[in-house]
């Protein structure tokens, strides 16, 4: 069927739903849903105001407006909306336009009961592309939410009603297979990504006015970078920002300018890395998204430490956490304190980064995060050596079972530096639970004396079952003198 005949068809259904939708809007909606945003808007313009009611005009321009990043635009002219709408199918894409503004606001509880309301309303009256739109937004929605073996489901179904569907099914599935390329990455079925990735941005290319071309690009050099082929994610990245300025959203622009900032860090390009990143911090601060500027602090953090410029880590990591607590972010609340924990390590303030990873050692446990546990417990075990070798023992080997499948090899180098360390101390345990103390590199009598009375209560305490009475008698020791070694090393 070409674009003229499903014009017709369109037309039609779109009457039988309603006798008050104007030409213009259905032209428009067709245009819209073909990815032409621009074509849209002009016909959009230049409809003839007569004063009849139409329940698709203003929902058809708010979509436009909250794609365009025009979001108080957006919100007025759906609340105009609301009062044009007639029969289920207005109801439908209002509905749907209705999702990507709470969407876009990051408000997910809400979009999600729209989006599934919306599916409902589409499968009721038997139009298909409208479920394929549904399910493309739930499944976007899951998978911003880490749910991608959820937003996969939801996304290969969509596909499944797009045969037929001329222009505007090839948008809808370059949207698609973008999504589905993220999804089966952080799956990790890299092949599988790299398939999807490449048929959205074809499909893409010649279907859409280059904003989504440009996040599917952006979304494409994360893969590369994320297997360090940092020259080939480079490059897609400079033209997914240069897109993104002429035809994005401010939104667009700093993530993108965050990821690029991110894989220039990596490819060791630091002098350009902190331009890019203090742009995109800029760039976040004036649209208002906390989370964007707490993940670029991190960066810029991570970035003044590889440089040795402690102040200025110092200073980021701070500011880093302080907007994560405004923000009320757990996440980025524990990630900005395992960075300041790492930071007082390095200026040697081993006891007040103890106590901040303590903490949000508790706390990451409570979060259900167990790699931000096991960041912690990797640090607090680096703050115990030299003299709390068997205490920092234990810390790693809880860490290195939270760290079994985890992939990121910048957390796997960090766990491999401390456990070496810890291994070459001079008084260590083995995995048999052997304290070993070097005789060519003695240590101190204070930290072996720490080492010894901290090794013997605890296995003393793991022959009595924890018990501090029994424990006392097998060191031959009394009860209250364990109980204050216990709480000074923390056993």
């Amino acid at each position: 069927m070409d674009e003229q005949q499903a014009a017709v068809k369109e037309v039609s259904s779109v009457k039988t739903a309603s006798r008050t939708v104007e030409r213009g809007s259905v032209r428009a909606m067709l245009l819209i849903d073909a990815g032409d945003l621009a074509s849209a808007q002009a016909v959009l313009d230049a409809e003839t105001e007569n004063g009849k009611k139409d329940p698709y005009r203003e929902t058809l321009r708010a979509e436009i407006a909250i794609h365009a990043g025009r979001y108080a635009e957006a919100e007025e002219l759906l609340k105009q909306a609301a009062t044009e709408l007639a029969g289920i199918r207005s109801v439908a894409r209002w509905t749907m336009a209705r999702g990507q503004w709470h969407c876009a606001r990051h408000e997910d509880g809400v979009a999600r009961d729209l989006f599934q309301g919306a599916l409902r309303n589409y499968q009721y009256i038997g139009d298909t592309l409208g479920v394929a739109q549904a399910l493309y937004r739930l499944g976007e929605l899951e998978r911003r939410s880490g749910q991608y073996d959820v937003a996969a489901a939801h996304l290969s179904e969509a596909r499944t009603y797009l045969e037929g569907k001329g222009r505007r099914g090839e948008y809808l599935d370059g949207l698609i297979q973008f999504n589905l390329g993220v999804c089966k990455q952080h799956l990790g079925l890299l092949d599988e990504a790299q398939l999807h990735y490449e048929a959205g941005l074809a499909l893409l290319s010649r279907t859409e006015n280059y904003r989504s071309y440009a996040l599917a690009l952006d979304g494409f050099a994360t893969y590369w970078r994320e297997r360090g082929q940092y020259d080939r994610a480079l490059e897609l990245l400079e033209e997914a920002a240069s897109l993104a300025e002429n035809y994005g959203t401010e939104e667009d622009a700093a993530l993108i300018r965050w990821n690029l900032g991110q894989c220039l860090l990596q490819a060791g390009k630091t002098e350009l890395a902190e331009v890019v990143l203090r742009q995109a911090h800029e760039l976040n601060i004036s649209i208002g998204n906390q989370a964007g500027v707490c993940a670029i602090l991190g960066l810029l953090t991570q970035l003044y430490l590889d440089q040795n410029a402690m102040d200025k880590a110092e200073q980021c990591a701070q500011e880093a956490l302080q907007q994560a607590e405004a923000f009320h972010d757990p996440q980025q609340i524990l990630s900005a304190t395992v960075m300041l924990g790492r930071i007082y390590i390095l200026r040697g303030k081993k006891e007040e980064a103890y106590g901040l990873l303590t903490t949000a050692a508790a706390n990451a446990e409570q979060l259900h995060l167990p790699t931000l546990k096991a960041q912690c417990l990797m640090y607090m075990a680096e703050c115990c050596l030299p003299k709390r070798a068997p205490e920092a023992q234990n810390f790693l080997s809880e860490c290195a079972t939270l760290l079994e499948g985890v992939n990121d090899q910048k957390i796997l180098r960090e766990f491999q530096r401390i456990r070496t360390k810890a291994t070459h101390s001079r008084i260590r345990l083995t995995p048999e639970g052997d304290l070993i103390i070097s005789k060519s590199f003695l240590p101190e009598w204070s930290e072996a004396k720490e080492a010894v009375e901290s090794f013997l209560i605890k296995h003393a305490l793991d022959q009595s079952d924890d018990n501090n009475t029994r424990a006392a008698k097998i060191l031959a020791i009394s009860k209250v003198h364990l109980c204050e070694k216990r709480k000074q090393y923390k056993l």
